[in-house]
């Protein structure tokens, strides 16, 4: 069984004995479906083929041994990266710009290793497999291919132009970003939430489910709009968010670094405090490629220049543009409260 999907450009091809699996990737990704004005056509001239079959187990012994150890449970050869993880043996190989993921159960012998294939199977996490199979073999080709890279934070269109807030996890970006694009859908649209793309001139809309903790609800007004809950993941539930309430890519205009405090401030910060913040931010949530094996293809890079460079010199000019500012937010205040103290800066 596959699955086709469009993914800034790449043809995507997903092939699965895991009928859970394809349905994880068409619901999760469904923003990239097909190509369009708001998916642009970033990654033309590549191709992104991810097989992940279940009945199907690898022996992998062979492959390993022709290999070159760099670390725990990963390997590299001519032009393909290995690793293990898990039950699971992942080979990647890179030709030009195009990417040709194989992911297998491990071949084991014996009634436990039948038992544990059984277990392991009732268990599988496959929101997390599609991010590690699909979504960041993208993040790889963005970085490698355009010098597109990520943070950790929201973002919508306003008037135009990115409010990107960014930072750690649990301080209100998500929950901010959405209550503003279902208060004002016509004004205000959504671009991302968690994984925030960026270059050094615009903003990218990434748009995966929107995942909404139940006691949230409370926070957001018209949340009849996201419509029915796809799943429900650890207390969460994930929506499918209207594509007509997402934004194609738009240059930013501010920058906001929320923080709980005991009292709500707003103060402006110079480039390098924000570059720090971000990038801690970064390393403290580890989501992203970068911390998974998939980070490990940038050996196979050998001599085509520092990426991390690249990475740090972008976000240099990308904040050179804009202006940055920390946000104390108060316990219990909502979105709307901390909004409202901060439209004097947008304005």
């Amino acid at each position: 069984m596959n699955k086709e999907l469009n993914i800034f450009g790449a043809r995507t091809t997903i092939e699965s004995n895991e009928q859970d699996f394809l349905d994880s990737v068409a619901g999760n990704l469904y923003f990239f479906s097909k190509a369009g004005d708001k998916n642009p056509a970033l990654l033309s001239n590549t191709s992104l083929k991810v097989s992940y079959l279940t009945d199907r187990q690898a022996d992998h012994g062979q492959e390993i041994a022709a290999c070159r150890k760099i670390g725990n449970n990963v390997y590299i050869g001519e032009n393909k990266c290995i690793y293990l993880e898990g039950n699971l043996f992942v080979r990647i190989v890179k030709q030009g710009n195009d990417l040709e993921i194989s992911a297998r159960p491990v071949r084991k012998k014996g009634l436990k290793s039948k038992i544990g294939r059984l277990i392991r199977r009732r268990k599988t996490d496959y929101f997390q497999l599609v991010r590690k199979l699909v979504i960041f073999p993208v993040f790889y080709l963005l970085e490698a291919n355009c010098g597109i890279f990520l943070l950790h934070g929201s973002a919508v269109n306003h008037a135009g132009k990115a409010i990107v807030m960014a930072g750690l996890a649990g301080i209100g970006k998500t929950t901010l970003a959405i209550a503003l694009t279902l208060k004002d859908p016509g004004g205000i649209r959504f671009l991302s939430d968690n994984f925030l793309l960026f270059d050094q001139d615009n903003i990218y809309p990434f748009p995966e489910h929107i995942r909404l903790h139940d006691d949230l609800r409370s926070f957001i007004p018209n949340t009849d709009r996201l419509g029915q809950p796809i799943v429900r993941r650890f207390k969460r539930s994930h929506y499918a968010l209207d594509g007509r309430l997402i934004s194609g890519k738009v240059p930013p205009q501010v920058l906001f670094l929320p923080s709980l405090a005991r009292e709500p401030y707003l103060r402006e910060v110079p480039a390098h405090v924000a570059i720090d913040r971000l990038l801690l931010a970064n390393d403290h949530v580890k989501e992203f490629h970068t911390y998974h094996y998939m980070g490990l293809l940038d050996y196979l890079n050998y001599g085509s220049g520092s990426l991390y460079a690249r990475r740090l010199d972008t976000l240099k000019s990308l904040l050179s543009k804009i202006k940055s500012y920390e946000v104390g937010i108060a316990k219990g205040e909502k979105p709307y409260e901390w909004w409202e103290r901060i439209q004097n800066v947008i304005s």
